[in-house]
């Protein structure tokens, strides 16, 4: 039996990615705690795609039903021409999980439900951060400090967290 050691897990961003390793940890038995810029959690964004291999996380994550009610199959995965001339066509109808597309605001709010609100601090912008023995002190907005044992990053494409290291 492996001991955990390692508990309290701070994650920046409250996205699709945030969300989901929140869910993963928590469901391994680590205390993960979101903190989200904005106030409350908004569903934002287009469609998306999940292929084979995402909606097998999702599985894992106990959510796939729950994708699947809100999502659309993927059958077939298609190359055109300018000229409109089928160029390839891939049958993806053959795995264990099915491909699906569903609005990213609607995935994200079935992560969401699946955590409790005591995983969730809105409205902190994450500043900084820096060591403190061998753990982390995360720094937001309104002069909050955090001290966990992990400091994790999915603050999207310009990640403040990112620039910090």
């Amino acid at each position: 039996m492996k001991i955990l050691t390692t508990k309290k897990i701070i994650l920046v961003g409250g996205g699709i990615g945030g969300t989901a390793t929140a869910l993963a940890l928590y469901r391994a038995g680590f205390e993960p705690i979101v903190y989200e810029r904005t106030a409350t959690l908004r569903e934002v964004g287009a469609g998306v795609a999940l292929w084979a291999n995402a909606t097998h996380v999702l599985k894992e994550l106990g959510v796939l039903d729950d994708v699947l009610r809100q999502s659309d199959p993927i059958t077939n995965y298609q190359f055109f021409s300018q000229m409109g001339k089928e160029l390839m066509n891939l049958c993806i109808n053959h795995f264990e999980v099915p491909a699906v597309a569903i609005h990213r605001a609607d995935l994200q709010a079935l992560l969401w439900r699946k955590l409790s609100s005591e995983h969730f601090v809105l409205g902190q912008a994450f500043e900084c951060f820096e060591p403190v023995g061998n753990k982390v002190r995360a720094y937001f907005t309104g002069s909050l400090a955090e001290v966990g044992d992990v400091l994790i990053g999915a603050d999207g494409l310009k990640s403040k967290v990112r620039s910090h290291y």
